[in-house]
């Protein structure tokens, strides 16, 4: 099986083993596009409204990276983490006419897709994305529908960025969101992975270095950064709610994050996550007598 390497790395391997994840749990991917594919079956897509009548719904290559982290078949080359699950996936990154690969969203696009997934029964919405300077109007929109997403307890995972700064954005700023920074494969951030208080306090870092997924074409690629990342966080997430189902989305929130292995005090570098360590400590909880 593929991503041997990174599976041990996030502490993975029990929880792969043990499940592909139940149909009972819905994981939304907000991304861009997703190419047809032969390892992919196809998931359930919510259409959300394009302003841009000139927009081009552009390049499909990082949704289908992502989506492929979690649906891929098991027999893929992509890890395929949870592809028992059942997937929305909602494609908010177009291309402006005039500038054809430059993918992006506006911030009122990105939490009405937040909003449509939550309606639609999503337990799990995968982030990986960027935010650059916004006005205060649609950053209000974005944290209410992060804050509607809390209320209904959807687990909100979200990439901490590539600029290799100490940087946080209204996304990852959120309390209920879990911010995502990446590791090479020596364990340490990748020096462009972003980092910083909320994600050392709040957040949990995962194998990012040379993740093999799906491209467009039937084809693979071969990419590094918080965005693989986080979708590794939000597939081992996927597979302790298929494994632990009576676990609440609070409950899950703070196991994983208990259950990463930090190394030292906490700084702006967050802890290793652990799969199994985060499964142990559901389990303990789940038979602990109440009080």
């Amino acid at each position: 099986m593929p991503g041997a390497q990174h599976r041990r790395q996030a502490g993975i391997d029990f929880l792969v083993q043990r499940s592909i994840g139940s149909p009972d749990v819905v994981v939304a991917v907000i991304d861009g596009p997703v190419s047809a594919h032969p390892d992919l079956s196809t998931p359930a897509t919510l259409r959300t409204a394009v302003d841009d009548p000139s927009a081009d719904v552009g390049d499909t290559a990082h949704g289908t990276f992502i989506t492929g982290i979690l649906a891929a078949s098991r027999e893929s080359a992509a890890p395929g983490l949870c592809p028992g699950c059942s997937f929305l996936s909602s494609p908010v990154f177009i291309a402006p006419g005039d500038a054809v690969g430059r993918m992006s969203t506006s911030p009122a696009q990105l939490a009405a897709a937040i909003t449509m997934c939550v309606d639609a029964g999503a337990h799990l919405i995968n982030l990986s994305v960027a935010t650059t300077g916004t006005t205060q109007r649609p950053c209000e929109e974005l944290r209410s529908a992060l804050s509607f997403a809390a209320s209904r307890r959807c687990l909100v995972v979200a990439a901490a960025g590539n600029n290799g700064t100490l940087f946080s954005n209204v996304i990852t700023q959120h309390p209920w969101v879990l911010p995502v920074t990446a590791l090479g494969d020596d364990g340490r951030p990748l020096r462009r992975a972003n980092l910083g208080a909320g994600v050392g306090s709040r957040g949990v870092a995962a194998p990012g270095e040379r993740v093999t997924s799906l491209a467009p074409g039937g084809m693979y690629a071969i990419g590094s950064g918080t965005s693989a990342a986080a979708a590794v966080v939000t597939g081992t997430l996927a597979l302790l709610r298929s494994v632990v189902p009576s676990a609440s989305a609070p409950r899950l929130r703070d196991a994983i994050v208990r259950g990463a292995h930090r190394l030292g005090p906490v700084s702006v570098i967050p802890p290793s996550m652990h799969g199994l360590s985060t499964y142990r400590l559901l389990e303990e909880q789940h038979l602990s007598p109440t009080v």
